[in-house]
């Protein structure tokens, strides 16, 4: 009977041949016919199955970082409207003298601080050197 044939068992590609029973894992022993087909066969498994490219892991984890960056840039903004709008609420509500200005004016140097932190040039530079030192740290060890 061809191993093919078997019921639950998968197809065994071309260029191979069943050289005995299934592992304990479940898996069939196979082997190439040949050692040219061997080879490309070991490439090609090899290319499907390895891990991305160390450059592909840092691109994605850079742009988690900008996104956690971003999020964090949007909620301190929505934060800042929300309070700010029941402050001025508040201090037309009580009649007195104008303070709310002050308690926009130094919150808003933080957001506009926060949004030069994450929109501006520095944060392409802040992460460089981010990237840098998680390098030099890691060739250390």
């Amino acid at each position: 009977m061809d191993i093919n044939d078997t019921p639950g068992v998968t197809h065994i590609p071309t260029g191979f041949e069943f050289v005995g029973e299934s592992d304990a894992d479940g898996s069939l022993a196979v082997q190439c016919k040949n050692e040219e087909e061997r080879s490309v066969q070991q490439s090609t498994a090899t290319e499907d199955t390895r891990s991305p490219p160390q450059h592909d892991r840092e691109k994605l984890e850079d742009a988690k970082r900008r996104v956690a960056a971003l999020k964090g840039f949007y909620i301190h903004l929505t934060v800042f409207v929300a309070v700010n709008l029941g402050l001025t609420a508040l201090n037309v509500a009580t009649g007195s003298d104008w303070w709310i200005q002050w308690v926009i004016l130094g919150w808003g140097i933080g957001v506009l601080a926060h949004a030069l932190a994450v929109f501006g040039r520095g944060s392409k530079a802040v992460a460089d050197w981010e990237q840098r030192k998680i390098r030099q740290l890691l060739d250390e060890k």
